[in-house]
């Protein structure tokens, strides 16, 4: 197959919108700390393999009463993100739940709300 000039023009720039669109690694770190870092990495067995794409950051989670198994989370301005909590199973993704506009101060009690999983240690005396 011949690529042309203005095929291959067009490639890059979409290649160029799709890396502009895209959470960087440094980002999905900082959304991973504002969730409470190692400590919610063990709360909620996560298996932080994480995925960076052009839909944000993802991960899965251990079982819980809402059905999720996956979370998605991407960066929908410089101070909200947009989350989604995701059932997968066989390579097929069913959307069980939406956030959209959370701020980082929002995020371990939305997370909480869309799974009924504990995101805190408890504290003992």
């Amino acid at each position: 197959m011949k690529i042309t000039k203005l095929k291959l023009k067009e490639m890059i720039q979409e290649e160029l919108e799709q890396l502009n669109e895209q959470m960087t690694k440094r980002q999905a770190a900082e959304a991973l700390l504002q969730l409470g870092g190692r400590e919610f990495m063990t709360m909620v067995n996560a298996k932080l393999n994480p995925i960076l794409g052009p839909k944000g950051f993802g991960f899965s989670i251990m079982r819980n009463s809402k059905g999720v198994n996956y979370v998605r989370i991407n960066l929908n301005s410089m101070d909200t993100y947009d989350i989604e909590f995701i059932f997968t199973r066989a390579g097929k993704d069913k959307i069980k739940s939406t956030a959209k506009g959370v701020y980082a101060d929002q995020l371990r009690d939305t997370f909480e709300q869309h799974t009924n999983l504990s995101v805190r240690m408890p504290k003992f005396r």
